[in-house]
């Protein structure tokens, strides 16, 4: 026969009314049996053995009762029950811990916290420490930023032995004084911690920056100096060179900056930072000492822009001293930058005549004479520092050693001179090929250079721009083409100097881009038409060109038809519109990229000479 509930509960009411207590629990125990969750019945079980003074076996089942309400969420009839358990054994410590718990969950602090420090200084009476800790732990999860809980679990850890773990509280607490902006208070915590466990570094740095927000930047400083692993470039480090510029004392900043570069040469920032303090304040023998220790770094770190813009500011705060200035040329050149590289020679050469060495600048303006012989208004200052040192010009030197020479020289090829209308196409369009390069906009500029080398192949300067452009590209084939073609013209020139410096570059993109000697020859020999090359998958594609048969034309097509020159307008009008855009655009809002435009390519015929202007 099956069980049922409604005749079980009626026997146990009958036994209640006869006073027989046991056999209605008994009875009711056969409910909970069957259904374990009954409530009801687990309540009246309990209440029956309260009237029997069974206590303990009451607790049992009240416990139960308990843990189901808050398993049910009824949090308030949980803690309900809780309070009946405490009343009823107010010795025992886990049904408060339980309340406390609860209360917790509700979010009632006031409640719980009262109950979570009662029971903790009960096992503290009972020197049951490890049980105190362990509750004033639980406390400071649910309210951490109590800090009279902090402090008396750290003198618990105290009592304990646990001096690190003490010294850890002891640093949570100030830290959260430093925050709050009581930094006297901070101060005194980090002390106590650092009492209790003098390795901690993390407290000295607390205190050195309570100190410091004090304004005490001296004392601040003389902690710091005292922490292990400053060499390392950490917080304390970073911490302790601010403290030293705050004081004015940036030689000390400097000491610790070059030792953390000096274990670690990839933690440049520091260095840098206390170079350009000692830059700005006017330290220049300190600011070079430690430029000359970081540039390498900087250069090896990509900070090529940053090195440069420290540089060209203690060169102008320094025009007695070249240093600066010399860097500066050495980082062109590594960098291989051809725009900027002349303008450092040229600074150079101009800063050591200034200051009276002739022979410094002369040696600055010969290296910019190798790179651009055709440039007269070089060849022309060079002859007046040569003029200071009380050498003759150039040209006489050259005319008295070919006059000296024991047999002739051999015959130099003679470049022919541009036409009037091509030197005028060329210049104005190596305008436009600067401009370009400086708006970044490289593919525009490669398309122009090519065009100039459709009407004067060998003309060298708009060769040595488009190689320069096609190796920042790291088109490694056209970069060995370019290198050769410059190589053969500078020899037919005599020129060896600058013919070695391309040979070299040549045999080192020729290995890097696989090409024979052959293929080489045949693409760079300067009699062979120059062919534009395909652009990256990134770039617009190649510009048009609009060409018409003899039979359009009406007759044969002539040497001037055959020639074309570039139209840019459209860029010219873009490029306009984007700088007007910048000047009158808030700093915060960035410029609306402009939709790359394609360039036209017009006979000569149907075009005048030149670029139009904006």
């Amino acid at each position: 026969m099956g069980f049922n509930k409604i005749k079980s509960t009626a026997t146990a009411q009958k036994y209640l009314n006869q006073g027989k207590i046991p056999q209605a629990i008994a009875e009711y125990q056969e409910i909970l049996r069957h259904d374990a969750r009954d409530q009801v019945t687990l309540m009246t079980i309990g209440d029956l053995y309260v009237r029997q003074g069974e206590t303990f076996k009451a607790l049992e089942y009240f416990e139960k009762l308990a843990q189901l309400f808050a398993k049910d969420g009824f949090l308030t009839k949980a803690i309900a029950i809780y309070k009946k358990v405490a009343k009823l054994a107010p010795e025992e410590t886990r049904p408060l811990e339980r309340l406390a718990e609860l209360y917790v969950q509700q979010g009632v602090m006031s409640e719980a916290r009262p109950l979570y420090l009662q029971l903790a200084e009960g096992h503290v009476r009972a020197n049951r420490n490890a049980q105190a800790v362990a509750l004033l732990r639980k406390l400071l999860e649910a309210e951490p930023d109590n800090l009279r809980v902090h402090m008396r679990l750290a003198d618990l850890y105290i009592a304990l032995g646990q001096k690190k773990e003490a010294a850890a509280t002891f640093l949570d607490c100030a830290e959260r004084q430093f925050d709050r902006g009581d930094m006297e208070e901070a101060q005194k915590l980090a002390e106590r911690a650092l009492a209790s466990d003098p390795t901690l570094s993390a407290a000295g740095i607390v205190k050195a920056r309570a100190l410091s927000a004090g304004g005490r930047h001296a004392d601040a400083a003389a902690i710091l100096e005292k922490l292990p692993g400053l060499d390392s470039g950490g917080d304390a480090t970073e911490l302790l060179i601010e403290e030293h510029l705050h004081a004015g004392n940036a030689a000390g900043a400097a000491v610790f900056a070059r030792a953390v570069l000096a274990k670690d040469p990839k933690k440049f920032a520091l260095a840098t930072r206390v170079a350009v303090t000692l830059v700005e304040s006017g330290d220049m023998e300190a600011a070079l000492e430690l430029l000359n220790q970081v540039r390498d770094a900087m250069a090896g770190g990509g900070e090529h822009e940053e090195l440069a813009r420290l540089l060209q500011s203690a060169a102008t705060r320094m025009p007695g001293r070249f240093e600066a200035r010399e860097w500066l040329v050495e980082l062109y050149a590594r960098l291989n930058d051809s725009f900027r590289l002349p303008a450092a020679l040229q600074q150079l050469g101009e800063a050591a005549a200034e200051a009276g060495d002739f022979e410094r600048a002369r040696q600055a303006y010969e290296q910019i004479h190798e790179r651009a012989p055709e440039n007269e208004k070089i060849s022309r200052r060079l002859d007046e520092i040569r003029a200071k040192l009380g050498l003759e010009p150039l040209s006489v030197v050259a005319e008295r050693q070919a006059e000296a020479a024991p047999e002739p020289a051999p015959k130099k090829f003679v470049e022919p001179p541009l036409d009037e209308e091509t030197q005028r196409f060329v210049s104005q369009s190596l305008t436009d090929v600067d401009l370009f390069a400086s708006y970044g906009l490289s593919h525009k500029a490669i398309h122009i250079l090519e065009a100039i080398l459709q009407r004067a192949p060998r003309h060298t300067v708009s060769l040595e721009k488009l190689l320069d452009l096609y190796l920042g590209a790291g088109d490694e084939r056209r970069t060995a083409e370019l290198a050769s073609r410059l190589e053969q013209i500078y020899e037919e020139r005599g020129d060896l100097n600058n013919a070695e410096r391309f040979s070299q570059l040549r045999r080192r993109f020729q290995r890097a881009a696989g090409i024979s000697d052959e293929d080489l020859a045949a693409a760079s020999s300067p009699s062979t038409p120059i062919e534009f090359p395909v652009p990256p998958a990134d770039l617009p594609a190649p510009a048009t060109v609009e060409t018409h048969s003899s039979a359009e034309m009406g007759s044969a097509p002539s040497a001037e038809a055959a020639v074309h020159e570039v139209d840019i307008s459209d860029e010219w009008a873009a490029l306009s519109e984007q700088v007007q855009s910048a000047l009158q655009t808030p700093a915060a809002a960035p410029p609306k990229p402009t939709r790359p435009q394609r360039t036209r390519w017009l006979p000569l015929r149907r075009q005048p000479p030149g670029l139009r202007p904006l």
